[in-house]
């Protein structure tokens, strides 16, 4: 890994230009992120969508067979058992309750929403990994995705690190600069409170 930065940022020293210093490596990172965006999209966006597309099918024929057999259920109260309307709103009503009680509304939603290999969920995922923040959220559930990610992790921490080296040179600088004018601002402010004191004092008129 550390070769392939010393490789990286050989190569970054001998086409840069100076004018372009700092936005080379960005539009690199740029770049590169897009890039990894498209190949997870590619082996994860399909096969995610239909596993949540048949989980949503199999919770609500799961939902409505519980719903069915409870309303088989000999039901003690008059009203309930002749009204089927208000039977089947009694039954979903517990259902909900005991979905809700157990936590298990949340998993629920997580599973059966929209996938998050968007273009956005998918640049951000890429970015977790160069930066090696690992957050977890998406996550690669295929094998081809998962070699992918290791393949984008050896060629991205470098990538990074070369722009982390540059941005802190570009902080050491401004830094100096910020330490060097706070420096001369209290050497002169002596002076300047003498000028005032001088210019607070009043002015003596001679009487001829």
């Amino acid at each position: 890994m550390f070769q392939l930065f010393r490789r990286f940022r050989w190569l970054y020293k001998k086409l840069r230009l100076r004018r372009l210093r700092y936005g080379i490596p960005l539009t690199v990172l740029a770049a590169y992120t897009v890039l990894g965006a498209y190949i997870f999209r590619h082996f994860e966006l399909e096969i995610d969508e239909e596993r949540r597309r048949k989980y949503r099918e199999s919770t609500e024929y799961a939902f409505n067979q519980v719903l069915a057999r409870m309303q088989e259920v000999r039901c003690e109260d008059k009203l309930v058992r002749e009204d089927h309307n208000l039977q089947a709103r009694h039954t979903k009503d517990a259902l909900f309750w005991l979905i809700d009680y157990l936590n298990l509304t949340q998993v629920i939603e997580e599973r059966s929403e929209s996938s998050p290999w968007t273009w956005i969920g998918s640049m951000f995922y890429a970015g977790q990994l160069y930066t090696t923040i690992g957050y977890g959220l998406p996550a690669c559930q295929t094998d081809a995705g998962r070699i992918a990610t290791m393949a984008y992790i050896m060629v991205g921490i470098p990538i990074f690190l070369l722009i982390l080296a540059e941005v802190g040179k570009w902080l050491s600088r401004a830094l100096r600069k910020f330490y060097k004018r706070l420096r001369n601002a209290q050497q002169k402010l002596p002076e300047v409170e003498d000028m005032a004191r001088k210019m607070s004092e009043p002015v003596k008129v001679g009487l001829f």
